[in-house]
């Protein structure tokens, strides 16, 4: 099945936990928490707002030490964390049970990429959309030729209702989405028109 995950902002969003807690109930299936700026007090307070039962499909891009805490089995290593933090302990997180992800920003580094990450981000794929003339557009670059590994990729950046299902013929295996998603008060909104997309590309979605 190809992958359709939601990144949050990386700064507060006004009604930010309800709005996820909506996603959720629309039929998401993995948010990445992406709050660089948040200390361990405001991760802590956006994370126990959402509900229980939606924890799980969560993913933390930083304060790991919460994810035990709040039920989060999935954790995320942007790629700088990923050389900081070193192979060793990541291995460490892996045999306890964490599914994890990481990113990169080239197709050169994902056949090196450990073993032990379920799925990794790269892009941006497109013109951003949330930082306006940020990233070099990649919709013309494919996959072929990159000797593929257990490690899924997911393309980010710049993806929006005309160009959702680009990355698939790209040889990409999913897609996550960021500036299409908070780019108003139409959260919900805004995911169901490409969910929607997404499931015609996708019959197994």
């Amino acid at each position: 099945m190809k992958q359709l995950i939601v990144i949050t902002h990386p700064e507060p969003v006004p009604q930010e936990a309800g709005r996820i807690n909506a996603l959720f109930d629309a039929g998401l299936e993995l948010l990445h928490i992406r709050k660089p700026g948040y200390n361990e007090t405001q991760c802590r307070q956006l994370l126990q707002d959402i509900i229980p039962a939606y924890r799980n499909r969560l993913v933390l891009h930083q304060q790991h030490e919460l994810a035990a805490a709040y039920g989060i089995r999935r954790l995320h290593f942007p790629e700088t964390m990923r050389y900081l933090t070193g192979k060793v302990i990541i291995e460490q997180w892996h045999a306890k049970g964490y599914t994890l992800s990481t990113s990169i920003h080239t197709l050169a580094d994902y056949p090196s990429l450990p073993g032990q990450f379920n799925y990794a981000l790269l892009g941006p794929f497109a013109a951003s959309i949330s930082k306006p003339g940020y990233g070099v557009d990649m919709q013309q670059d494919t996959t072929a030729g990159i000797p593929k590994t257990d490690t899924a990729l997911i393309a980010v950046g710049g993806l929006h209702a005309g160009n959702i299902t680009a990355p698939l013929a790209a040889g990409f295996d999913g897609v996550a989405l960021l500036g299409s998603i908070w780019k108003d008060e139409h959260t919900t909104d805004n995911f169901k028109q490409l969910q929607a997309l997404w499931h015609t590309t996708d019959p197994q979605y």
